[in-house]
């Protein structure tokens, strides 16, 4: 989608990397990256880039999340919650705050990208997420000096 003031591209901040070094005329090294050159469409806005899926993974705890990996697809994303082995499921294009989980309307779909997350995992070999049953999500107390 294209309009005079916006390019409308589901893109990930990895993109950034190798666009940065096609205007800057360097090469990548040698090792590989999960990423999409994005200088075509800063050239031409009315390039059309190649439909990918985008992953994030969190296989760790923190103050903002429980270990997760995500994918999104098109207008889809799933969210993989490892410990509990749930999945929420969110129409990003009529959901952008994603409030509705759709993923009882939709198993066929969530089951065929639950399927690519586990083959993305294997394909780029990342760490497992390791339980931890003594995490405790609640801040710490602060004082105020």
């Amino acid at each position: 989608m294209y309009s005079e003031n916006y390019i409308f591209r589901v893109i990930n901040r990895v993109d950034l990397y190798p666009t940065f070094l096609t205007f800057a005329g360097a090469t990548n090294p040698a090792h590989p990256l999960d990423h999409a050159d994005l200088s075509p469409l800063i050239v031409d806005p009315q390039t059309q880039l190649a439909s990918r899926e985008i992953f994030w993974y969190f296989p760790w705890y923190s103050s903002f999340h429980r270990p997760r990996v995500v994918v999104r697809c098109g207008d889809w994303k799933l969210i993989h919650l490892f410990e509990s082995g749930e999945n929420e499921f969110y129409n990003t294009k009529h959901d952008i705050g994603e409030a509705t989980n759709v993923a009882a309307e939709h198993p066929e779909l969530v089951s065929a990208l639950d399927a690519r997350i586990a083959a993305w995992i294997d394909d780029v070999n990342a760490p497992r997420m390791t339980p931890n049953p003594e995490y405790d999500s609640t801040p710490p107390a602060t004082t105020n000096r």
